[in-house]
C-alpha cells in the first residue's frame, strides 16, 4: 500500500452523492484509498419549492459594514430530548446531541464537501492502513483555557474506549495502542487493518474533551470542548443553551448565544415559530410542514435521511426470537400505509428486501422486498410459538408511537396482540439495549451512514445500536474482515453477504427511512443541512429587523 496522505478522497459524497473522487497525496505523492463506492441512489424532495443540502462547507454571515445580527437564536429540536450532551454517555446518542457536539467540540478531521478535511489534525498519513499518523494543530485552547495537545487526543479516546453502549466506543474499539511522539503528533495502531479509520475519526463521537476539566469537575467538566460554541445552561429534557467562544481557532459567529429547546407538542412548535418564539425548527408535525411551504417569510430544507426506522426484535425472546415469528410480522405490516399515516409524506420508501442505509454505499437492491401478504402472516404465525400472549412494542419519540399504533393495529388483523410502551429516547435505550432486552420489539432509529460500515453498531455484538441483541458470528466475522479489506469489489461483496444473510435472519425490519423539514425564517441563514443528519449549525445566524 503506498502512503495515503490526509486528502484521502471521501468515502461517500455526503452533499453531492456523486461517484468516486479520486485520490491525491501532499507533496504530488501518488496515494491509494481503500474501496470506495458510490451511495446507491439519490434522495429528492417529496414537497415542491423545498431545498435540499448542498454541498461544501457551513457558510458563516455576511461581513458587509450595515448588516445587523440577532444576536440569539432559539432552534426546537426534534422529537428527541436532550438528556445527556456527555458524548461519553449513552443516552447521548440522539440527533440533537451530534448537532450540539458539532458545535461544542472538535474531531481530528472533518468531512465537508466530499473531502475528509482537517479539523484538529492538520495532516495525517499511513503506509499499512493500521499505523497511522496525525499531525495536530497548534494554538488551539479548550474553553477553559487549556492548551490543546496530543496528550488530550490520548486521555479522550482512553475515556471513550471505556465508555460501554456508546458510538464513542464503536468508533474508538479499533485501536489498539496510541503514542505522543510530541505535543503536536501522535501515533495510532489499530487492532487489525482498518480502512474505516479516518471516517472513525471525523464522527462527532470522536470530539476531543479536556482531562483537566472532566478530573477538576466530573460532573460537567465533559462540557469543555475546543469548539466554536462553549455550554452556557443545560436543564436537562428542556433546553441547552451555549454561547459562542470568541477565542475559537477558526471562523467567529455574530451570534452571541444560541439555545435547542425541545417542545414536546407536535403543534405547539409552529405556533412557536409563528409567534417569533423561535427563529427555526428542526422538525415541525406533518400538518403543519405544507403550511410553512406555503408561506415566504420561511425557508425550508428538505432532507431525507440514511437514519431509518425500524421494527426490532429482541432474539432471545422466546416469541419474538422465533423466525416464523418474525416472518408473520414481516408479511403483515403495510410499510407505505404506516408512512403514510405516521409520517405524511415525509418518509424515504426503498423497494428492495436490504436492511441498510437509505442511501449507503453497497446497498444490495437484489434481496426480495416482503409485501404485505396476510394469508402467508398467518401461516407463519401459525407455525410460531406464539399463543396469544400480548407483546411489547417500545418506543422514544412521538413519531415511532404514532408507527407503532398503526402496527399494533395491523397486527391485530393476523391475530397478534400488541401492547405498548411509549418510553423517551433515554428510557428506550436504557430498556432495549444488547442482551439486556426489557422488551420484545423496539420501534427506533438506526444511526446509518454513507459508510457502508456503520452496519458494525446495529448487528454488531454488544454495539450501541443492536437492539435486538442480535448475534450471528458469521456476519460478525465478515464486519470485521470488511473493516481490512482493501480491494473493492471483496468489500462489496463481503457487505451484499451480511445483508443477504441479515434478511434470511431478519432481527430488524426497515420501516422507512426519516425525512425531515427544517424550518427557518427567511432571513435565517448559515445552516449547513446533511443527509446522515448531522447537521452543522456553527453559524447559524438571522439578520435584525
Amino acid at each position: 500500500m503506498k502512503k495515503t496522505n490526509r486528502t484521502i478522497a471521501a468515502v461517500l459524497c455526503i452533499i453531492l452523492l456523486c461517484g468516486v473522487l479520486a485520490a491525491c497525496g501532499g507533496g504530488g505523492t501518488e496515494t491509494n484509498t481503500p474501496p470506495l463506492a458510490t451511495p446507491s441512489a439519490s434522495p429528492t424532495p417529496s414537497n415542491p419549492g423545498v431545498s435540499t443540502p448542498t454541498a461544501g462547507a457551513p457558510t458563516p454571515a455576511p461581513t458587509d459594514s450595515g448588516i445587523v445580527y440577532k444576536d440569539d437564536i432559539i432552534v426546537i429540536c426534534d422529537n428527541n430530548k436532550v438528556g445527556s450532551i456527555d458524548i461519553h454517555a449513552p443516552a447521548a446518542n440522539q440527533l440533537p446531541n451530534r448537532w450540539l457536539a458539532n458545535m461544542m467540540y472538535d474531531t481530528l478531521v472533518k468531512f465537508e464537501d466530499n473531502e475528509y478535511k482537517p479539523g484538529l489534525a492538520v495532516d495525517w498519513k499511513t503506509d499499512d492502513w493500521q499505523h497511522f499518523t496525525f499531525y495536530l494543530r497548534e494554538g488551539v485552547t479548550f474553553h477553559n483555557g487549556e492548551k490543546f495537545t496530543a496528550q488530550d487526543v490520548v486521555n479522550t479516546f482512553t475515556r471513550a474506549k471505556e465508555a460501554t453502549g456508546t458510538q464513542a466506543l464503536d468508533n474508538t474499539r479499533s485501536i489498539e495502542s496510541m503514542k505522543v511522539v510530541n505535543d503536536y503528533t501522535i501515533e495510532f495502531v489499530t487492532r487489525t487493518v482498518n480502512v474505516n479509520f479516518i471516517a472513525e475519526m471525523s464522527n462527532v463521537y470522536t470530539s476531543i474533551v479536556n482531562e483537566k476539566a472532566i478530573l477538576a469537575d466530573p460532573e460537567e467538566g465533559i462540557y469543555v470542548g475546543t469548539g466554536l460554541w462553549m455550554l452556557d445552561h443545560f436543564a436537562p429534557n428542556d433546553f441547552v443553551r451555549l454561547a459562542s467562544n470568541p477565542n475559537y481557532w477558526g471562523d467567529l459567529t455574530p451570534t452571541k448565544t444560541f439555545t435547542m429547546q425541545y417542545v414536546a407538542e407536535l403543534g405547539a412548535r409552529f405556533i412557536m415559530l409563528e409567534n417569533g418564539e423561535a427563529d427555526m425548527c428542526m422538525q415541525l408535525g406533518p400538518a403543519d410542514n405544507p403550511t410553512a411551504v406555503a408561506d415566504p417569510k420561511y425557508s425550508c430544507i428538505e432532507v431525507t435521511g440514511n437514519a431509518i426506522q425500524y421494527l426490532g426484535f429482541n432474539m432471545n425472546d422466546p416469541i419474538t426470537g422465533d423466525i416464523n415469528f418474525r416472518r408473520a410480522v414481516a408479511h403483515a405490516i403495510d410499510r407505505p400505509a404506516i408512512i403514510a399515516l405516521a409520517m405524511g409524506n415525509l418518509g424515504g420508501f426503498r423497494d428492495d428486501g436490504a436492511f441498510w442505509g437509505y442511501v449507503s454505499e453497497f446497498r444490495n437492491t437484489d434481496i426480495p422486498f416482503i409485501g404485505v401478504d396476510i394469508a402467508k402472516a398467518k401461516e407463519y404465525l401459525a407455525q410460531s410459538s406464539y399463543a396469544g400472549q400480548p407483546v411489547e412494542i417500545v418506543t422514544g419519540t412521538p413519531d415511532q408511537n404514532l408507527m407503532a399504533q398503526v402496527i399494533q393495529d395491523t397486527l391485530k388483523q393476523v391475530g397478534i396482540d400488541v401492547t405498548l410502551f411509549a418510553s423517551d429516547s433515554a428510557g428506550l435505550q436504557a430498556y432495549a439495549s444488547y442482551n439486556d432486552n426489557k422488551c420484545q420489539m423496539v420501534m427506533a432509529p438506526g444511526p446509518f451512514t454513507f459508510s457502508a460500515s456503520s452496519i458494525r453498531s446495529l448487528y454488531y455484538p454488544g454495539s450501541a445500536a443492536n437492539r435486538a441483541s442480535y448475534n450471528n458470528p458469521i456476519v460478525a466475522e465478515l464486519i470485521d474482515k470488511a473493516a481490512t479489506e482493501t480491494n473493492r469489489a471483496e468489500r462489496e461483496r463481503m457487505y451484499k453477504e451480511i445483508q443477504r444473510i441479515g434478511a434470511e435472519d431478519l432481527p430488524f425490519i426497515m420501516i422507512c427511512s426519516r425525512t425531515s423539514l427544517i424550518v427557518t425564517y427567511a432571513d435565517v441563514g448559515g445552516v449547513k443541512a446533511s443527509n446522515d443528519l448531522t447537521h452543522d449549525l456553527n453559524y447559524v445566524y438571522r439578520v435584525a429587523g
